[in-house]
């Protein structure tokens, strides 16, 4: 499976510390130049040690260009060339671009339900890494957190009657 990923849901998985769960989820996930840039400007150890993971691509030449972060437009643009399987993104503009050239998007409550989906979190777990995420300002409305709460007590049923 190829994953190119932007900045953001790496951001706040490192800040959740779940970088772990990341990397058994994908074993391998593409970053474009500018991507690593941001990241590599983070003083934490922790982080640092993932770093090494990341396969990092620069785009020579963008194939299109997007009204977007330079960052989101660069991994759009990597998704693109690679083909890729999924992008990692949780820009709302740069999920739309993304969508629209077929890519499929997980943004970073996407994988928490994926971790919890995967049994590599518990239900409780999830809470708290949600309620973590908000704490550290991940923006989320009412509306969707009450969607996600929703999805992961679903996902919670199904591994009990399994």
């Amino acid at each position: 499976m190829i994953v190119v990923s932007n900045a953001s849901p790496i951001i706040f998985l490192w800040k959740i510390k779940k970088l772990d769960s990341l990397f058994k989820l994908y074993r391998i996930i593409y970053i474009p130049k500018k991507v690593f840039e941001e990241l590599s400007k983070q003083e934490d150890d922790y982080f640092k040690s993932y770093l090494q993971y990341f396969k990092i691509e620069k785009i020579e030449e963008k194939l299109l260009s997007f009204q977007l972060h330079e960052g989101e437009s660069e991994a759009v643009n990597l998704a693109i060339k690679k083909k890729a399987d999924l992008i990692l993104l949780d820009d709302k503009k740069a999920r739309i671009v993304a969508k629209s050239f077929g890519i499929k998007i997980k943004g970073t409550l996407g994988l928490l339900l994926a971790f919890l989906d995967k049994k590599l979190i518990s239900y409780d777990e999830f809470r708290a890494l949600l309620d973590e995420l908000i704490q550290i300002n991940f923006r989320i409305g009412i509306n969707l957190y009450n969607e996600v709460l929703k999805d992961a007590e679903n996902i919670g049923k199904t591994h009990k009657s399994k």
